[in-house]
């Protein structure tokens, strides 16, 4: 067997672009796939130093097999020759995916989590590797990554025990120059004044950190990418002075469904891959924006905005009639939104105008709005639409035969004041 994969191998390394849903080793696939029983279960671990080399997603079966998996001496072997695998931000999945069939408490030891620190995976990685490890390993995994100045501040909520929160604060000081994010960091002592006010201290004197913390919390397409890292040091750096706060006033929420959103101040600056609808006019009932714009970063768009906070934490009797009355009067300007949330409803601060320390007002052009609909002036307290990324043009191809409870209550109004009702 051996001898012959040697021989795909040669053949089908080409195929190798680094990416993991698309490079294609079915060759190498078809001939394994042939040969998943218990006669050649041995051969294959065996040869699992050339199989795990062009595993990827379209073929993780052919070792995420029981049969291989459950044979005596695949755990020695597969951790032997981890470091073969080719895509280090899906080693966690990997592992993962062929540890399925396999007692976690035999799978999940000190020699996998050494080898996977020997490997020099990034810090994300390291951290789903142990919230995937059983309950009663997760400390002395912990402890093993502290040791080397690897800070796991990335694993689920559940995963951080007392006991582990209390080793992570006896370490905090020495191990903040190594940690990647410092807003996770900071989240994970939210209860504990001491260990804040340690975080906060160091992220005032190092900008470079936030920036990176920042930068962490992007997608990871774009994460790496130092021509957008450098705009991001500069932005924030602008936002900041504008405000006048210090770096540990900034907030990140990495949940956002298009973007990540960074708080600065009274300023939101918003970074994203892609939006439903990159074009479409500016109305009054969005918040006016400082800056919109597309730019490409390596082989990704990147979307970003810089606009006023507004209010989210709003008491209200009836949401459904707040959403509506944003709903018709977007509509009444032949523009249909279709993300009609209350999550998506924000309250004003201040009237809805650009603050900032220069008189500024981008035109409609710059922003990449196309035109201007509606003459409104918001005030604060008025309700806004938060996230404008699902405003379509009434006659938007995409949105034939909408329909929704929104927008028939507002076509049957229509009909009824056509009728004089």
């Amino acid at each position: 067997m051996r001898d012959k994969l040697l021989k795909i191998v040669e053949r089908i390394e080409p195929n190798y672009h680094g990416d993991y849903k698309k490079d294609d080793f079915s060759q190498l696939s078809r001939y394994v796939d042939k040969r998943l029983s218990k006669r050649y279960a041995q051969d294959i671990i065996d040869s699992l130093d050339i199989i795990i080399k062009y595993v990827n997603n379209k073929n993780m079966h052919i070792i995420c097999n029981d049969v291989i998996t459950n044979h005596p001496g695949f755990i020695k072997q597969f951790i032997k020759y981890l470091g073969n695998f080719r895509y280090p931000k899906k080693l966690s999945q990997f592992i993962f995916e062929v540890g399925y069939s396999i007692p976690p408490e035999e799978l999940y030891t000190d020699e996998l989590i050494d080898k996977v620190i020997s490997l020099n995976a990034d810090e994300e990685t390291i951290s789903e590797i142990i919230d995937s490890s059983p309950k009663e390993k997760k400390y002395g995994f912990v402890k093993k990554c502290i040791d080397v100045n690897i800070v796991p501040v990335h694993m689920y909520p559940s995963s951080f025990s007392p006991e582990i929160i209390e080793l992570l604060k006896q370490n905090l000081e020495r191990l903040l120059p190594y940690c990647n994010d410092y807003f996770q960091l900071r989240y994970i002592f939210y209860r504990d004044e001491e260990a804040t006010r340690i975080i906060n201290k160091y992220m005032n004197e190092h900008f470079d950190g936030v920036v990176d913390s920042i930068m962490i919390n992007l997608d990871e397409a774009i994460s790496d990418n130092k021509y957008l890292r450098d705009f991001v040091y500069f932005l924030v750096k602008d936002v900041v002075d504008n405000e006048q706060v210090n770096l540990s006033d900034i907030s990140v929420n990495p949940g956002g469904r298009h973007s990540r959103i960074i708080f600065i101040g009274d300023k939101v600056i918003k970074i994203g891959l892609t939006r439903d609808t990159k074009h479409f006019p500016n109305i009054p009932y969005i918040i006016k924006p400082l800056l919109r714009e597309e730019m490409r970063f390596g082989n990704n768009d990147v979307f970003m905005e810089v606009m006023e906070q507004a209010e989210v934490n709003f008491m209200v009797n009836d949401e459904e009639e707040i959403i509506y009355e944003l709903y018709k009067k977007v509509r009444d300007l032949g523009l249909i939104w279709i993300d009609g949330t209350i999550d998506n409803v924000g309250m004003l601060k201040r009237d809805n105008e650009i603050y900032w320390r220069e008189d500024i007002d981008p035109s409609d052009e710059t922003l990449s709005f196309t035109g201007r609909r509606g003459t409104a002036k918001l005030k604060a307290g008025d309700y806004v639409i938060l996230d404008a990324d699902d405003i379509y043009d009434e006659n938007d191809p995409a949105l034939e035969n909408y329909t929704s409870r929104m927008e028939d209550r507002y076509q049957d109004e229509k009909r009824r004041e056509k009728k004089g009702l």
